[in-house]
């Protein structure tokens, strides 16, 4: 088995020497990363990801020093490894160059990236299975910052990750290493800061403490702080103090950590899209933010998870039409609607669906526009997400490999796999996503037929749907490829043949609207897209993203609000939040 180690540099650290001359006793050459100013580790520890061949990658960091034995501990432990072991981890204790501080209890090193294992490893020295980690898409990009060694750092966030899709793990005693930790720079402050910022970070994703009993907690620790002090006792001191700083993050928490615990950059070589960094304080919605027309998108209609239920749809309407205006998605782009419309939308063509929902609509007198992914309905092949999750659904309890386009993933646990499956292979083009689902079908043993559900329409049942007054039927493209990521031929044909289908099995002019498949602005859509949109002929194109409709919008970036399946109360909310609109 083959082990790569990584180590990521940070410029002028005093202890990068030793870190490197321990790794090199062992016969190990690092793969040495350095790690950009004010940025946490993710990124290079991503990179270090993306870059190794190797079975394993361990991370070490730049004031850990492996201790004799290390690397021969690492080989031995991965050799014996069963075969569900995604991570294995070693012990970090403290080696201080110079006496010890009085002050500084056991209590306290944890803080400071020390520890046994025993709960989870840090990432001075923990190792994975790459095809594992790859799984998890890899680390997630938090802005974080080097010198936090808490539960809450992206190496922990991993190893959870691992847990959730059936990895195991390991602590191996002989795999040790040392903190470096330089007394003479070690202060008080220092390592009560740190323990502030662990209560805000623990406050934000962790335990989730009340405020009332943060700050008893702190009152009390404080006056014990006092006392400790006046007996003379400093470790006891600051250990009470160090409560009062962990309490007071946690009543603080949003000014001391929310930056820290937002993504930096809009993908990673393992993620196609994250969500972008959201901002401490939002300013508050002026009225003209409360104009414009909602439009809402659908996918099923149906009682399978992750669907809307038929029964909150019909809730959905009737809420919608207690306050505002229903309206074609055609005459809202126009602007030839009210001002307080809504649009529904429904995005694939699933025939169940429209089965179910278009008698709702017309009982409820509400108009739909349904985006269409041609080649679908032309072949009745079904959506791939869906042949995904039939097909892991298979032995949910096995192990899953997949190799698409020269990267292999793998999962401890097949059911816990669909959401990383699907990510990984939503940008990728049709042929890929093909080549995966090949290897799925021989894992299974089989493939399993097509619920009535999950089924596209055929051409005439969308004749059918169309023939009603109330549906309008726009494009989403022949194979419902992700446009940004496809050649310029590949898109305009996309583009330009869900038209032609639909003109020639409807007997229309053009369809006027689109759909951009996936849709997220940004991730799936660019301005490139855009412009193809147009260059293709459509009047205007649809985006899966919050927000409001008026005569200002790029109707080549018309935002739609994704439904949750939530009752009529909770939708009330989703469109308050995402629109500002009561």
């Amino acid at each position: 088995m083959q082990i790569a180690v990584s180590v990521g540099a940070r410029a002028g650290s005093p202890t990068w020497g030793r870190c490197l001359e321990a790794l090199r006793a062992e016969g190990v050459e690092p793969l040495v990363l350095p790690v950009p100013y004010g940025r946490g580790l993710a990124q290079v520890r991503n990179a270090a990801l993306a870059t190794t061949t190797s079975d394993v990658l361990a991370f070490v960091e730049d004031d850990v020093a492996v201790q004799p034995g290390w690397f021969a501990a690492l080989q031995d432990a991965w050799a014996a490894a069963p075969d569900d072991r995604g991570c294995i981890g070693g012990p970090i204790t403290a080696r201080f160059d110079g006496p010890r501080p009085r002050w500084l209890s056991d209590a306290l090193l944890g803080v400071l990236g020390v520890g046994t294992g025993e709960q989870s490893f840090h990432g001075g020295n923990v190792s994975f299975r790459t095809e594992a980690l790859r799984g998890i898409e890899g680390f997630w990009p938090a802005k974080g910052r080097p010198e936090l060694h808490d539960w809450f750092s992206e190496e922990h966030h991993a190893q959870q990750q691992l847990a959730a899709v059936g990895w195991t793990h390991s602590c191996e005693r002989d795999m040790a290493a040392a903190r470096i930790i330089d007394p003479e720079r070690l202060r008080r402050r220092r390592v009560l800061m740190l323990r502030v910022r662990y209560g805000a970070r623990s406050a934000l994703i962790g335990e989730r403490r009340p405020r009332a009993v943060a700050a008893k907690v702190a009152a009390s620790s404080a006056a014990g702080t006092a006392v400790a002090t006046v007996r003379g006792d400093p470790a006891r001191a600051i250990e009470r103090a160090a409560r009062v700083a962990e309490n007071a993050g946690v009543l603080v928490a949003p000014l001391i950590a929310h930056r820290d615990l937002q993504p930096t950059v809009a993908h990673t070589p393992f993620r196609h899209s994250l969500p972008p960094g959201q901002p401490l304080f939002t300013k508050p919605r002026v009225r003209r933010a409360e104009t414009g027309a909602v439009v809402l998108l659908y996918h099923r209609v149906d009682e399978a998870p992750g669907s809307v239920t038929p029964a909150n749809f019909s809730a959905h309407l009737e809420m919608l039409l207690s306050r505002y205006t229903p309206a074609r998605l055609d005459a809202i782009v126009t602007g030839d609607a009210a001002g307080d419309s809504f649009a529904i939308t429904f995005d694939d063509g699933y025939a169940e669906t429209m089965r179910r929902t278009l008698p709702v609509l017309r009982s409820a007198g509400v108009p739909a526009t349904i985006f269409v992914s041609t080649s679908h309905v032309a072949s009745q092949r079904s959506f791939w997400w869906d042949e995904v999750r039939r097909l892991l659904d298979r032995a949910r309890d096995r192990p899953v490999r997949l190799t698409v386009d020269g990267e292999a993933r793998a999962w401890a646990r097949a059911g816990a796999a669909e959401k990383h499956v699907v990510s990984w292979l939503q940008p990728k083009a049709p042929e890929l996503i093909e080549e995966g689902l090949a290897e799925l079908r021989a894992w299974a043993h089989d493939e399993p037929p097509v619920p009535d559900d999950e089924r596209p329409m055929n051409v005439d049942e969308l004749r059918a749907l169309s023939a009603s007054p109330l549906i309008d039927v726009g494009a989403h493209t022949r194979t419902h490829a992700n446009l940004r990521y496809v050649d310029p031929e590949r898109l305009m044909e996309e583009l330009s043949g869900s038209r032609a289908d639909l003109e020639r099995w409807l007997d229309i002019a053009s369809p006027h609207g689109l759909a951009y498949p996936f849709g997220i602005p940004g991730a799936d859509v660019d301005a490139d897209t855009r412009s193809a949109a147009k260059s293709a002929g459509y009047r205007y194109a649809v985006l899966n993203s919050p927000g409001t409709v008026t005569a200002d919008t790029d109707r080549y970036g018309l935002p739609r609000l994704p439904v949750e399946n939530t009752g009529a109360d909770g939708f009330a909310s989703l469109i308050t939040r995402a629109t500002g609109r009561s």
